[in-house]
């Protein structure tokens, strides 16, 4: 054989190799892999979440917005029709989102544990106006200052036109202008009221007032035992909502001891207030009743079955439309937290309370909207219990009676979980009847807006809740029998390197 020098046999060599180098540069051109000079830096994609909704904002006078506060601190507008975010602003940490209301025709944010109230401009999300209600650690520090509670008022208190608002934060309550959020009057509730131990815990505004004057009251929770952790009675103290003098201060026993973990929460209209006895069996409601206050407790179980012993019954406000009385009664698996059934009751101190509608597990009930047009107050009901529907249920809060239902196909709780929260939105067809639409968030998380039978849009917001990631080379995939599933390109990558091995 004719001998060659090294360098012929290199060039042999890379002839030989030259078609298989050129087959597998083939293999790996793929356009979604290649990147030009102008594109170096871009960000390829960017996924935008709110994370888990706390409460949900879909005002009538905004027919094409919906607004949501989550866990993760934002403050949200969503395209209603699309689920698109229209725009955001995720709080500072120490900034949590309190509670939201619309007001003077404008989103507004009370956070921070109180202390900033905030408005933003729904076609934007411009900061109209912020006002720092307190300074100070008093909120922390003591206990009788704790509570947080945010009002849309019904009432103009500074008399420029627009109705106002009212926060409860520090033990101390402020009635704010809802155009420019200066602060009208604020007075130190905790420090007013007659029981030393007094724990400022709501807001309410009762439409109808003794003397025809508007007025604001805050409930508080008082006799506290601190061993056993419960309160024994309830003090109202009134305000007068233009000047904040104090126009009254009445106080009742409890028939029963509630838990100081547990909400003192608002039935509709500011009629009542009412909480689960610490024993978790018993409802106390109170209210005033002209000069002096009363308060009564009746059985749960006359209203709801208690699945088991490990179910808790929570209370929870309607919102600001409820009418009189209004409230829902949720059970709760004292485990898992799951829905376990519950009830939209109307409530007062002198009657028993009053099934409107039975909430089955799983199911959610909105907060009540009143509809001008119809003259009615409504609510939707969005039971999930099935593992591949949802039932919409929408009810008149006068009597519970049945004013229009659906079945969602193909969203579940096999899918999502049951429901946690939902809201009603009512519009006009083109015939001039009435169509509902409901924004539900899923125990997984999920936000969607469910709509003559379809889902509109999903938002799977579990996503949100991430707070780190790290990118790895996942496995190669399994194709059921053992044998690994390679693509094309990483089949000629190995035979490139086993090939290069070889020739060495």
């Amino acid at each position: 054989p004719t001998a060659r020098t090294p360098r012929a046999a290199m060039r042999a060599r890379d002839a030989r190799l030259a078609p298989l180098a050129a087959l597998a540069a083939l293999a790996f051109v793929a356009p979604s892999l290649a990147i030009t000079r102008e594109q170096v830096g871009i960000v390829d994609w960017h996924a935008e979440s709110l994370g888990a909704a706390t409460q949900v904002l879909a005002p009538p006078s905004a027919r094409r917005q919906l607004f949501v506060a989550t866990e993760q601190r934002a403050v949200a507008c969503l395209e209603l029709k699309t689920g698109d975010v229209s725009w955001r602003h995720v709080l500072d940490e120490a900034d949590g989102v309190d509670a939201l209301a619309w007001a003077g025709g404008a989103l507004v944010s009370l956070s921070g544990g109180g202390r900033m109230l905030r408005a933003w401009a729904p076609a934007d999300g411009a900061l109209l106006w912020e006002s720092q209600v307190f300074s100070g650690d008093e909120a922390g520090e003591d206990p009788r200052r704790g509570a947080v509670g945010l009002l849309a008022l019904a009432a103009d208190a500074d008399r420029d036109g627009e109705p106002d608002i009212a926060v409860l934060a520090a033990g101390g309550v402020s009635v704010h202008s809802a155009v420019d959020g200066e602060i009208i009057w604020s007075a130190d509730v905790a420090a007013k009221m007659r029981a030393d131990d007094a724990r400022p815990a709501v807001l309410l505004q009762p439409l109808a007032v003794a003397g025809g004057s508007d007025a604001l009251t805050v409930a508080a929770v008082a006799g506290v035992d601190k061993a056993s952790g419960t309160a024994s009675s309830v003090e109202f103290m009134r305000f007068d909502l233009q000047l904040g003098d104090q126009e009254s201060d009445v106080s009742a026993r409890l028939p029963t001891p509630i838990a100081l973990a547990g909400e003192l929460v608002v039935a509709g209209k500011g009629a009542a207030v009412a909480a689960v006895g610490a024993d978790g069996a018993k409802m106390v409601v109170a209210a005033v009743q002209g000069k002096a206050a009363k308060a009564s407790a009746y059985a749960i179980s006359d209203v709801a079955a208690l699945p088991s012993a490990s179910t808790l019954a929570v209370l929870a406000p309607l919102g600001t439309d409820a009418p009189a009385g209004a409230l829902a009664l949720e059970l709760r698996d004292a485990r898992s937290g799951a829905r376990a059934g519950g009830a939209v009751l109307s409530v007062s101190a002198t009657a028993a309370p009053a099934k409107l509608l039975a909430v089955p597990a799983g199911a959610a009930p909105s907060a009540a909207m009143a509809h001008a047009k119809s003259n009615r107050v409504l609510g939707i009901l969005a039971d999930a219990s099935a593992s591949d529907v949802t039932r919409l249920t929408v009810f008149d809060f006068a009597d519970g009676s049945e004013v229009a239902t659906a079945d969602v196909e193909g969203r579940g709780s096999a899918e999502h979980g049951g429901a946690e929260l939902a809201a009603l939105s009512v519009y006009q067809r083109k015939d001039q009847t009435l169509g509902y639409r409901c924004v539900l968030r899923s125990a997984d998380h999920s936000l969607a807006l469910l709509q003559q039978g379809t889902t509109v849009w999903s938002r799977e917001e579990a996503l949100g809740d991430i707070t780190s990631a790290r990118f790895v080379q996942l496995p190669i995939a399994d194709d059921g029998e053992g044998e690994a599933v390679r693509s094309l390109a990483d089949t000629w990558k190995l035979q490139w390197l086993t090939m290069k091995t070889s020739l060495r």
